[in-house]
C-alpha cells in the first residue's frame, strides 16, 4: 500500500543515514533475480564450448549462435509448448528436450539433429521427479540416458527408441529414483532413495555403454554416498 511504499522509501537502513529500505529491497530483488535467472538459464545467455545459447519464454524457445558471432544466431527450438528440461550433448550436435503435452508431468522427448534441425527420435513418456535431470548425455555424446519413473534407460542415438535398453528398474515404490553427473562430470550417477535408505549405480561417463554398478546393496536404515573416481563410500546409519 502507499504507506509501506512511503516508509520503505524513506526510512534508511542505518541512522547515519546511507540507502533506504527500498534500495535496499531492490538491490536484493535484482540479485535474487539474476540467481533464478542463471539456474535455469532462463533468457540470460550462456556459454558453452564454442557456442552461446540462450532460453526464451516464447517460440523460439532456444536459440544458438558461434560465441563470438551473435550475426549467426539461430533458432533450435520453435514451436507451441516450451520446453520442460533441455539437455544438450558435449559435442553440441544433439539436443534432447522434453514437450509436456498433457500437463500430467509426462514428456514426449525429442532427440534432434543441430546441424540439420532433423528430430533423429522422438521418446515417449519420460519422466522424472526433478525434470531438470529427465536426460544426461554421455561425454563422448553417444549415448542418452533417461529416466521413466522408477525406470533408467539408455538410448543409443542412430537407434530407434524402441531399441533402448533398461538399465534397471527400482522395485519399491517407497524410493524415488533420480539421476545426475558427478561434479566433474565423469560419472553418471542413479540414486534410489527412500526417507532412511539408499542405494547408488552409476557408470563412467566415457564409457556409456558399461553396466552400471552399485558399491554395496541397500539395507534397511542405511544410506551411503562417495566418490564413484576412487571407490571410496562411506555407509551412514
Amino acid at each position: 500500500n502507499s504507506y509501506a511504499e512511503h516508509v520503505f522509501e524513506t526510512t534508511t537502513i542505518s541512522p547515519e543515514g546511507g540507502n533506504t529500505m527500498k534500495q535496499l529491497q531492490d538491490e536484493l530483488m535484482n540479485e535474487f533475480t539474476t540467481m533464478e535467472s542463471l539456474s535455469d538459464h532462463s533468457m540470460v545467455p550462456w556459454t558453452a564450448g564454442q557456442y552461446t545459447y540462450q532460453r526464451n519464454e516464447t517460440s523460439p524457445f532456444l536459440v544458438r549462435w558461434p560465441r563470438d558471432d551473435v550475426a549467426q544466431k539461430r533458432p533450435l527450438i520453435v514451436g507451441d509448448h516450451a520446453p520442460m528440461f533441455i539437455a544438450i550433448s558435449p559435442d553440441h550436435r544433439w539436443l534432447a528436450y522434453g514437450i509436456d503435452n498433457t500437463g500430467d508431468e509426462v514428456y514426449e522427448m525429442k532427440v534432434q539433429d543441430t546441424t540439420t534441425d532433423a528430430i533423429a527420435c522422438v521418446i515417449n513418456e519420460v519422466s522424472a521427479m526433478e525434470p531438470w535431470l529427465a536426460a544426461l548425455w554421455s561425454s563422448d555424446s553417444t549415448c542418452l540416458f533417461y529416466l521413466r519413473m522408477s525406470k533408467l534407460y539408455r538410448h543409443v542415438v542412430g537407434m530407434a527408441a524402441d531399441a533402448d535398453e533398461l538399465l534397471y528398474e527400482e522395485p519399491d515404490e517407497c524410493f524415488v529414483l533420480t539421476l545426475q553427473y558427478t561434479n566433474d562430470r565423469k560419472f553418471i550417477v542413479a540414486t534410489s532413495q527412500s526417507a532412511s535408505s539408499a542405494e547408488v549405480w552409476y557408470l563412467p561417463s566415457d564409457r556409456p555403454m558399461e553396466r552400471p554398478r552399485r558399491p554395496f546393496a541397500r539395507k534397511p536404515h542405511g544410506t551411503y554416498w562417495g566418490d564413484p573416481r576412487t571407490r571410496a563410500f562411506s555407509v551412514g546409519p
